[in-house]
């Protein structure tokens, strides 16, 4: 049973990375989705290298290669834990064939291991984009040891500690959303202090490391006098055959004490609904309202009641948001500061200032794909729109309307502070405005268009067509190339032609192109899903 059940969850992964065709059940986009893949894997874990080097510049000199070691394993603990703790909860037990599984006479520790493995591996690949540089970069310093085997196996090993923290998270916020009134708010309420957290440590690790570099010898010398196990445990990097022992030791323990510890709260956790008050029904006066406001409010439902549809495709607002009440409280400080700024740019550059708040609003317009998946998150559920006395016209209006409804707003208000800040005219802000307001509409009917074209409704778990669907991926990214190449192209016409009031029209035109294709052909291929 174990191995149809791991098949299964394989066979779920496998599908993320090569989507297929609704009708035709054949892979479309694979190619192109992995290679972006690679390249967004091989661009983060360069961001390590730089890194290892200072580390490894600091401590190795001093003999100090199991310091070096234990840093970059820490490091590489916590991006692994971060990366994959917000999908750690959905994964184990969010997971839509849960109740199938648990019907069926398999003990819940065995549907736990495997949903483990699936957690297992997100973590992984965080964690080796941050440990395997720190290993390329030891073997250049170094030299290539003989236990440089030693090195690959203890990747698995950190990988074992990483799970057991990012399970006990997961753990512990299903504990808080099992007993909480409100599970999606609850739920969005600790991912987001969990990001502002992270976001905290981030703006000040580049200080953390250059502490650490300049104190390396007293590092060495403290943990080696009062931690003696972690000298012996990050030894193991180092061909130590006893501390390498440990650090398997002491993953395997952990790991096989959390598999029991949750394969105990694994059933309460994913089905129970202790601590919930029921809402007694009152009477009140119904009112009747249209299709499109009915629509409409059954998109805002699902979006606000789904955390991780919120924190990914809508996290782009609660920035904005964010970003508009500090422009507004710390106006004059902000304006005195980019003044400053603007007093030292060479000519050339302040003629762009004026374009400097349309590419940030539409920067942080395009992070907001909620039409993306939004075809996709019908799911099994998609008959019942189409059984429905209503067009698909009218259901692609009620996903656009949800986009716009919450993105003009945020933008409109960016767009006007920005060019404020900047001390533009009236008809330069105007135009910052505008643009804004084109990529919004622009991002919201690609969006739609590419879930069209490659829809994902064969999910067992809602972050999959959210987070790593073909449709979400090609809408941002689409958006982005768009407006980085209309600012290169205004940079280098900027002595022959002013283009920055004109920039709007590709992104509208775009916008019409797509809607027409959607409220025609679009259309039929709504009903053929």
């Amino acid at each position: 049973m174990f191995k149809a059940l791991l098949r299964k969850q394989l066979m779920e992964l496998k599908e993320v990375y090569t989507p297929r065709s609704r009708k035709s059940k054949k892979k479309t986009g694979t190619k192109g989705f992995v290679i972006l893949f690679a390249v967004l894997t091989v661009s983060i874990s360069f961001s390590f290298v730089g890194m290892s080097f200072l580390f490894a510049d600091a401590f190795l000199p001093l003999g100090l290669d199991w310091v070096y070691f234990m840093m970059m394993a820490a490091i590489a603990l916590v991006v692994s834990v971060v990366g994959s703790v917000f999908s750690a909860y959905s994964i184990l037990y969010s997971a839509k064939d849960n109740e199938f599984l648990m019907a069926m006479p398999i003990p819940p520790a065995t549907i736990l291991s495997v949903r483990l493995i699936a957690v297992f591996l997100s973590g992984f690949l965080f964690e080796c984009m941050a440990l395997v540089p720190a290993i390329v970069v030891y073997a250049i310093r170094a030299g290539i040891k003989w236990y440089l085997l030693m090195q690959v196996f203890d990747l698995l090993w950190i990988g074992l500690l990483a799970l057991v923290l990012t399970s006990l998270l997961g753990f512990l916020v299903g504990l808080v959303v099992a007993r909480a009134r409100h599970k999606s708010l609850t739920t969005i309420l600790i991912s987001v202090t969990l990001l502002a957290l992270y976001y905290f440590v981030y703006f000040r690790l580049n200080s953390f490391l250059q502490a650490i570099a300049t104190n390396a010898a007293f590092i060495g010398e403290s943990v080696s006098g009062k931690a003696k196990p972690v000298m012996w445990v990050s030894q193991a990097f180092t061909g130590n055959l006893w501390g390498f022992l440990l650090l398997a030791g002491v993953s395997v323990v952990l790991m096989a004490l959390t598999v029991l510890l949750l394969s105990r709260h694994f059933g309460k956790i994913a089905f129970t609904n202790k601590g919930i008050k029921k809402t007694a029904y009152v009477a009140r006066p119904l009112h009747q309202k249209g299709v499109a406001s009915a629509l409409l409010r059954r998109e805002f439902v699902r979006f606000f009641q789904t955390p991780a549809y919120v924190l990914n495709c809508g996290l782009g607002v609660l920035l904005s948001l964010a970003l508009c009440v500090y422009a507004a409280v710390r106006f004059n400080f902000l304006k005195t500061g980019i003044e400053s700024i603007l007093a030292s740019l060479p000519p050339e550059w302040k003629d762009l200032a004026a374009f400097v708040p349309a590419v940030g609003v539409g920067f942080m317009g395009s992070m907001n794909v909620i039409t993306a998946p939004s075809i996709s998150l019908e799911g099994n559920s998609l008959w019942l729109l189409k059984s429905m006395p209503i067009t698909s016209g009218q259901v692609f209006n009620a996903k656009q309307g949800l986009h716009l409804y919450l993105n003009l707003p945020p933008v409109i208000i960016t767009a006007a502070l920005l060019s404020a800040l900047l001390g533009l005219t009236v008809w330069e802000g105007l135009i910052n405005v505008v643009y804004g307001v084109c990529v919004v509409c622009f991002t919201s009917t690609m969006g739609l268009y590419m879930g069209l074209k490659k829809p994902m409704l064969d999910w067992t778990n809602e972050t999959v067509p959210i987070k790593q669907s073909a449709s979400v991926a090609i809408t941002m990214f689409g958006a982005w190339a768009m407006i980085l190449a209309e600012a290169v192209a205004a940079y280098f016409l900027r002595n022959s032609f002013n283009l920055i009031p004109y920039l709007f029209i590709l992104p509208l035109a775009l916008c019409v192109l797509l809607n027409r294709h959607l409220y025609t052909k679009g259309e039929k291929e709504f009903s053929d899903l």
